[in-house]
């Protein structure tokens, strides 16, 4: 299950998700976030798993959806926060291909960390506090 906020003030979408989830669910998540993007011209987005459990999917559907997210997103120059306990599964095959494919993104397991970097002007700055860094980068850990 998830649920979508949308602040156009502040050009953020937030996806919360909880329960277990799988590819099949994140794809329509996808598919609304795009939706608002193109309404609302938002290209930072806060995909939030504290309570969600990311469940095991074939390597040909993450594939396939690590396609389609940087289709959707990488074009349009979206920053991309994961917010996950730092013991979390994460799908590995997806935060790869995404990453490979030059999709911004960073991994965090506190929240007013992620926003503060979602929401910061500069892309690039990296954050401030320990967070995880993206996949395939060196090691698990970074801290300021």
């Amino acid at each position: 299950m998830y649920s979508i906020d949308k602040n156009a003030r502040s050009k953020l979408i937030t996806v919360t998700y909880c329960g277990n989830v799988g590819i099949a669910e994140r794809s329509c998540a996808l598919d609304e976030v795009a939706t608002a993007i193109e309404a609302l011209g938002n290209s930072r987005i806060l995909l939030d798993f504290m309570d969600a459990h990311v469940a095991l999917d074939t390597f040909q559907a993450s594939q396939t959806f690590s396609r389609r997210v940087t289709d959707l997103l990488g074009a349009k120059a979206c920053r991309i926060a994961y917010l996950c306990p730092h013991d979390a599964h994460v799908n590995k095959v997806v935060e790869t291909l995404v990453d490979a494919r030059g999709v911004t993104f960073e991994r965090f397991n506190d929240r007013a960390e992620a926003l503060r970097w979602i929401l910061s002007d500069q892309p690039d700055q990296k954050p401030l506090v320990a967070s995880w860094s993206r996949a395939g980068r060196g090691s698990d850990m970074r801290a300021g």
